[in-house]
């Protein structure tokens, strides 16, 4: 094998190959508050979880022409009783390098593999916030980025019709 070849990044394309290469994970942003704490810690804990995610991403041009960041903002927020317990936010991103791919293919890439490729990061961190403000451990349950993107999808394709 080349010296240049032995030098490249795992999974990192040495012709006309199809490949996705995840440079960097990292949290943009996050917050955690609990506005009703301590008085939230007594009684039983039965909340109510709302969960909601977007996904963004950007064309990182300067960095390399093949080079995205993809961004997984994920927002928590428990209800106790008629008071917010709490409130969890994360913005995890990831630089991502692509060759290979076209048109809706790459957009499904961008939209459906690299969040599903983030996600596992944004729920740890937000557990962890969850768990550092003193209340009992969230499951955060795995997504289908993949069929999330087919309805944003066709969702789109009825709005044009």
């Amino acid at each position: 094998m080349a010296d240049s070849e032995q030098n490249k990044p795992a999974g990192a394309s040495t012709g006309n190959d199809r490949n996705v290469i995840v440079h960097r994970m990292y949290i943009k942003d996050a917050s955690f508050e609990a506005p009703n704490s301590p008085e939230v810690f007594s009684g039983n804990w039965e909340p109510k979880i709302t969960l909601n995610i977007k996904t963004d991403h950007r064309h990182l041009e300067k960095i390399g022409a093949n080079h995205w960041e993809v961004s997984l903002h994920v927002s928590v927020e428990a209800i106790h009783g008629e008071q917010t317990a709490l409130l969890a936010e994360v913005e995890q991103a990831g630089i991502f390098e692509f060759s290979g791919f076209e048109g809706e293919e790459f957009n499904r890439i961008l939209g459906a593999y690299c969040p599903s490729v983030i996600y596992p990061y944004a729920r740890e961190a937000i557990g962890s916030l969850v768990a550092k403000g003193g209340f009992p451990q969230l499951v955060i349950q795995p997504l289908n980025f993949e069929a999330m993107f087919r309805a944003h999808q066709e969702q789109a394709a009825a709005k044009q019709a």
